[in-house]
């Protein structure tokens, strides 16, 4: 049995992600799994230091071997034709993911390097109102600990910025990160870390600081007032 050490990827929505896979091939051992719909294929011999030839290279997907330049080809094709309906990069189906891709090696190695790409997370945005949006960050493949971001709408106080996940019907605050881009003293720019997915729905709340009364020389009142709301710009 092949002995695999699996590097844990860097997952940001948005992205492709990218998956390393050190595998010591046992006896008779020549096939590897990699995760459904993996695309941007290549392996390497560890002892060699060199990489394997594609032509040594076949790939199983859905009962079918194909050579890999055959398969890249097609995993192209599809992403290409995906973004063009949809606009958006469109994850694998449920159904899809129970199975895997088999790399099929052609050349006798003991140790080989797999290197792939997978379908990052999305980020969807939808205006509730004038003053409130959500953000819905999912994805058909099993990620953990995903970088998820967004611009902030309108700049505002680090305190005035709330992160809110959405849970059966009740709101939970998320811890974020706070950056101020371009340091004026405003905020306009968040992360937050998914712990896993498939489907994750967030608020972002900002209160921007425009209700303190208070009077001024003279007599007269300067007046500000607080309102809260969410900013509904998406971010893509």
């Amino acid at each position: 049995e092949a002995e695999v050490i699996t590097v844990k990827p860097k997952v940001v929505i948005g992205r492709p992600v990218k998956w390393v896979k050190r595998v010591k091939l046992g006896k008779d051992v020549d096939k590897i799994d990699v995760t459904k719909g993996a695309f941007n294929i290549s392996v390497k011999d560890v002892a060699a230091n060199v990489e394997i030839d594609k032509s040594k290279i076949k790939v199983k997907e859905d009962n079918r071997i194909k050579d890999l330049d055959e398969y890249e080809s097609e995993k192209k094709g599809n992403r290409k034709e995906r973004n063009l309906i949809t606009g958006a990069v469109i994850g694998l189906t449920s159904s899809e993911e129970q199975n895997v891709t088999e790399i099929i090696i052609e050349e006798t190695v003991e140790e080989v390097e797999v290197e792939y790409y997978t379908e990052g997370p999305t980020a969807e945005e939808f205006e509730i109102d004038e003053h409130r949006k959500r953000i819905v960050v999912s994805s058909d493949i099993h990620y953990e600990d995903i970088l998820s971001y967004t611009e902030l709408p309108i700049e505002a106080k680090e305190n005035a910025v709330k992160l809110y996940w959405l849970v059966n019907g009740s709101k939970q605050e998320v811890n974020i990160d706070k950056f101020d881009t371009n340091s004026n003293g405003l905020i306009d720019y968040i992360e937050w870390i998914v712990p896993s997915l498939s489907n994750q729905t967030y608020e972002l709340e900002i209160t921007i600081l425009n209700v303190q009364s208070y009077p001024t020389v003279g007599g007269e009142w300067e007046v500000r007032f607080e309102t809260t709301g969410v900013g509904n710009k998406s971010y893509y």
